[in-house]
């Protein structure tokens, strides 16, 4: 019936989806065809979570190599939904995202920058909760501008987007709020992370009025906010942003002193290069340490640790249910408690195969 059709999407999509996000692009294609073979019944029951599901099959597509493939089908996909929902503005700009990631993978940076201006164009026609769509787009401008080597245009682009986090505040050098005082906090030190890394290289490159000392009290500073947020973050999506941040300010770190030594053969600047070497790996060991989870040891992504618990706690729910419905003798809820107990433990040992074979 329907229901048991919408439970093998409700199973399957999550591990596609995860797969995906890990680069593992064709065991993620397996789970994504078990779902579009019911794409006839969520053009009914969920047309909603059927843009998702397109979205992540020619994401999917891009990864296995088919471009123009993935390309053709997310223009089309866009067109679809301007005609059918236009002024779903969130989804049409996040569309616009992954299309210029597709041209990116296919070393069409200007074609992807473009995209990239659409989905600003969008993003900023939202309202409400999922405004901070349009950071992302200014974020992803700058990233591209950078690719490009417009290093000046990228810093207006960030500039733009901490104005637009923080509007009532005069954004320049670091005035942004202190940790604690406002929302978006990982995104703000994003922001200025990638602001320094453009900064660093314009330095280094001759092109800034900006001096050492400046960059110094910059790296300071992010490095005393990436510290306090290290133990405040605990929202696993929040995690996986800040371990990006964190990541990329050591390496920047390292490649900047570096380079610094290099050039004025000065030991303290070896010495802030080791600095941030050790930095990074003593924050590693940290982590691992204060891991419980063995899995976490074996190097097993975060996404599929927590797909594999919410998968145990639906058939640890399920059993219950099945239970109550035994002690009541109630045959239509045994029936379908049955059923998703049977869909559970077909992505469970899915999901184990996927494990064992990456990372066994």
């Amino acid at each position: 019936n329907s229901d048991t059709n919408l439970d093998v999407v409700t199973y399957y999509l999550p591990l596609g989806e995860a797969l995906n996000n890990l680069k593992l692009y064709d065991s993620a294609a397996y789970y994504l065809d078990k779902v579009l073979q019911f794409e006839d019944q969520l053009k009914t029951s969920n047309p909603a979570l059927l843009w998702t599901v397109y979205n992540l099959y020619f994401t999917n597509q891009a990864g296995l190599g088919y471009y123009e493939k993935s390309a053709k089908g997310m223009e089309d996909l866009i067109a679809k939904l301007q005609i059918e929902q236009p002024d779903n503005y969130y989804q049409i700009s996040n569309f616009y995202q992954i299309l210029a990631g597709i041209y990116e993978d296919q070393g069409d940076l200007e074609s992807g920058k473009n995209m990239i201006l659409k989905s600003l164009e969008m993003s900023k026609k939202i309202k409400g909760t999922q405004v901070l769509q349009t950071f992302y787009s200014l974020n992803a401008l700058a990233e591209f501008s950078i690719k490009q080597g417009e290093k000046q245009e990228a810093l207006d682009y960030i500039e733009e987007g901490l104005d637009f986090l923080y509007p009532n505040l005069k954004v320049g050098e670091l005035e942004i709020p202190p940790i604690g005082e406002s929302n978006n906090e990982i995104l703000a030190t994003s922001a200025l992370g990638l602001k320094l890394e453009v900064l660093t290289e314009l330095y280094l490159e001759n092109k800034t009025d900006v001096d050492k000392e400046f960059l110094e009290n910059m790296f300071d500073d992010l490095k005393l906010r990436l510290g306090i947020l290290r133990k405040s973050t605990y929202k696993q999506e929040d995690k996986q942003r800040f371990n990006k941040v964190f990541n990329d300010f050591f390496e920047l770190g390292v490649k900047y002193y570096q380079a610094l030594y290099q050039r004025e053969n000065d030991q303290k600047y070896l010495e802030r290069c080791y600095y941030f070497i050790s930095g990074a790996k003593s924050s590693l060991l940290t982590d691992a340490l204060n891991s419980t989870d063995a899995m976490k040891w074996s190097g097993v992504p975060e996404e599929l640790i927590t797909l594999e618990s919410n998968i145990k706690n639906g058939l640890s729910f399920q059993k219950s249910q099945l239970n109550k419905a035994k002690n009541t003798n109630d045959t239509t809820l045994i029936k379908e408690s049955e059923s998703k107990l049977f869909r559970l433990n077909v992505a469970l040992d899915s999901l184990t195969t996927v494990l064992e074979q990456n990372y066994a």
